[in-house]
């Protein structure tokens, strides 16, 4: 089963991942089949923890650590990584401030 992708920020520079189609345009996409809610905090997260970050000059990429033992090891995300703070903090935000009655109008 491949995980639903939320979310992702485009740089015009990200060493190692995918960059922007347009140059000097830095863009952030969100999975539209997202229920409200997840949205929200999608959005917040990808605009606070990612796209303000590399405006900012910033570490803006998520950081990973290596967990297991013996042969089996894999990249987890690391839950003191400044970058994977930030995002927690952004959908924590979100969520706080998120009116489900309030219209999309």
């Amino acid at each position: 089963m491949v995980p639903m992708l939320y979310g992702i920020t485009l740089t015009t520079r990200n060493p190692g991942g995918p960059t922007s189609a347009k140059a000097g345009v830095n863009q952030v996409f969100v999975n539209p089949q997202l229920g409200a809610r997840r949205t929200a905090t999608t959005v917040a997260h990808e605009l606070r923890a990612h796209a303000l970050r590399y405006l900012l000059g910033y570490r803006f990429l998520h950081e990973l650590r290596m967990t297991g033992s013996g042969s089996q090891y894999f990249a987890t995300w690391d839950p003191k990584g400044p970058v994977n703070r930030e995002g927690w903090a952004a959908e924590a935000e979100a969520l706080r401030n998120f009116d489900p009655f309030l219209s999309p109008d």
